[in-house]
């Protein structure tokens, strides 16, 4: 996963957190400029 300042690249997989149900896997779908475009998954990763 790139830390702050790095670039996401297509395909790249990663966390992401919604306050109140969880972490959930997401994957990039695309990069355009200074936006990454991602798919999460449906349900939340166990805990």
């Amino acid at each position: 996963m790139p830390t702050h300042g790095q670039p996401f690249v297509t395909g790249e997989r990663l966390r992401v957190f919604d306050e109140g149900t969880g972490m959930y896997e997401a994957v990039v779908v695309g990069v355009e400029w200074d936006t990454a475009f991602i798919e999460v998954s449906s349900e939340p990763l166990a805990t």
